[in-house]
């Protein structure tokens, strides 16, 4: 008789779950995907991110952090990295976080906001301001994309 190969059915699952904002069977399915796959990069970030949306910030520094030394150029992981950080108050790590979600992944405009805010509560009000000016020319260039698309759309 033919074994039942499980392995992805965990991490597919998990992801049905996260889209619905359950977050503890999202959990529970990435756990249980990882404990069959322990080297899937895939569902320790998923695992890392499900604990993050679930505000268990502790967990979810470690297995953030594992997932960044398996998988260093997943922007998405340092995103919810910067995020826990928040979350403990370590600013300066956050940081660090947010940086290298931009370094990998420089399409997330919200994150020059987000830096700006933490630069600002720092006291560093001239990083703050370069960001806040990143994230307004990015999100003024956004727009003007939009715009393109939507005329481009209009008149073909």
């Amino acid at each position: 008789m033919a074994r039942l190969c499980t392995w992805g059915i965990h991490l597919a699952t998990g992801d049905v779950y996260a889209s619905e904002l359950q977050w503890p069977r999202a959990i529970e399915e990435y756990r249980a995907e990882l404990a069959l796959d322990p080297a899937n990069n895939i569902a320790l970030a998923e695992l890392g991110h499900a604990l993050t949306e679930a505000h268990d910030a502790s967990s979810a520094a470690l297995i953030l952090q594992q997932a960044v030394r398996a998988n260093p150029s997943n922007g998405a992981t340092y995103v919810d990295l910067g995020k826990v950080w928040e979350m403990h108050g370590e600013s300066e790590k956050a940081i660090q976080a947010y940086e290298s979600a931009l370094h990998y992944d420089p399409s997330q405009l919200n994150l020059h906001y987000k830096l700006s805010r933490l630069y600002q509560k720092q006291g560093q009000t001239e990083q703050a301001q370069k960001e806040l000016t990143a994230f307004r020319a990015g999100e003024a260039q956004q727009q003007k994309n939009d715009r393109k698309a939507m005329e481009a759309l209009q008149n073909p």
